[in-house]
């Protein structure tokens, strides 16, 4: 099997803006004209018109059902569309009555045997995109004052904005999913009407235990994913101000 890149979407932020309250914390400069010397703001974001783009291209593995061994008595085999476990006795020689399939067509009457299936794996290829707006997050901001002349301050400021953003994709993907195969020999019964669930106590309809690998098959599906960014950034610059006084 063979796995391909999967590229992550990109979140674009078309237009974002910073509002809320500030608080200011500090040593003051001097009492004459109540400067800061270091500032602390704490303050609120807000993200309008955000758009994610979705790309999916590649084949990607499914943490699936445990399908169990080949060629093995007393094992537990689970799949898709049904099970072949060990009863109460054991599987006493080589048989069970805890065994289930969903349908009909799963049944080869020419072979006597019944066929299990199990997805590993799905391919597919394509784009979508979502918008969604808006989003509150936390701004955080320290800084001071290098130099002044009169009324105009240079300084420094480092900051970090934190924005959680959760944008989902609800479309449903057509997908192709590759399937693992097993079949079990149902040994001349008459098979019970799917959908069928036998019970674990050794009584009713029994076929042979033992798994028999088969190349592995194809059927069209359906997948959904979800995206959860979160948006974080760190900054550091410099800053000029110039204060006008009536």
């Amino acid at each position: 099997m063979t796995t391909h890149r999967f590229t992550d979407h990109a979140a674009r932020r078309w237009l974002f803006c910073s509002l809320g309250l500030t608080m200011y914390a500090g040593l003051a400069r001097g009492q004459s004209d109540g400067d800061w010397a270091r500032q602390f703001r704490l303050g609120m974001q807000i993200a309008f018109n955000i758009k994610a783009d979705f790309s999916l291209n590649g084949q990607f593995p499914i943490s699936g059902h445990e399908v169990g061994p080949l060629g093995v008595s007393g094992a537990n085999h689970f799949y898709d569309d049904g099970y072949v476990r060990v009863d109460q006795t054991g599987n006493a020689q080589g048989y069970t009555s805890f065994w289930g399939y969903n349908n009909a067509s799963q049944y080869a009457p020419a072979t006597q045997t019944l066929s299990l299936h199990s997805a590993r794996s799905f391919s597919y290829s394509g784009t979508a995109n979502a918008n969604d707006a808006p989003y509150v997050g936390l701004d955080v901001a320290y800084g001071g004052t290098l130099k002044r002349w009169s009324t105009t301050r240079i300084g420094w400021e480092l900051g970090f904005g934190w924005l959680p953003i959760v944008i989902t994709d609800r479309s449903s993907l057509s997908s192709v999913f590759q399937r693992t195969v097993h079949t079990f020999n149902t040994g001349g019964i008459v098979m019970p009407t799917a959908p069928y669930n036998g019970g674990q106590t050794g009584v009713g309809p029994t076929i042979h235990d033992v798994a028999t690998g088969q190349p592995d098959d194809t059927v069209n599906g359906t997948v959904n994913r979800q995206i959860s960014p979160t948006s974080r950034r760190t900054r550091c610059h410099g800053r000029v101000s110039h204060a006008v006084r009536s």
